[in-house]
């Protein structure tokens, strides 16, 4: 996920950190980011109506389409600081909600070509060993 992407980063690149972290999330649900620096960290959250209105904004003032993940960054914004927001999604992953912001729905060649190929399901156990057989079983170029 993002958030433990973050974490890795955050963590000095250290995958049993963030392993340890997770595992108290979920133990707890909670957990304490002392050694975080705050300095280059902010956090804000939109309600659903929020988003399209804010893609919808986007789009007008920059002439730039925005996914939704991507909108929630412009929400703290201050209009006095010049400011980069990275994009983590193309628009066209969520069409009905650019759809609903913009009024039309992008399109994106690759998920394209992914919509006319058929669709492929392979049953797999739950278990990591299964997976991680499922896997090897498939495995190209061993």
């Amino acid at each position: 996920s993002n958030f433990e992407r973050f974490l890795y980063y955050a963590a000095g690149e250290d995958a049993d950190r963030v392993n340890r972290v997770m595992a108290e999330l979920k133990r707890s649900g909670r957990y304490d980011f002392r050694e975080l620096d705050r300095d280059g960290v902010t956090a804000s959250r939109m309600t659903d109506d929020e988003i399209p209105a804010t893609i919808r904004r986007v789009y007008e003032e920059y002439e730039y389409l925005v996914d939704p993940h991507t909108a929630c960054g412009f929400r703290d914004l201050d209009p006095e600081e010049a400011s980069v927001v990275l994009a983590t999604a193309a628009p066209a992953k969520f069409p009905e909600t650019i759809r609903d912001a913009v009024g039309f729905e992008p399109k994106h060649p690759a998920l394209e070509e992914l919509l006319e190929r058929p669709v492929v399901k392979y049953p797999v156990g739950r278990s990591r060993d299964e997976i991680m057989a499922f896997i090897a079983d498939r495995a190209v170029g061993d």
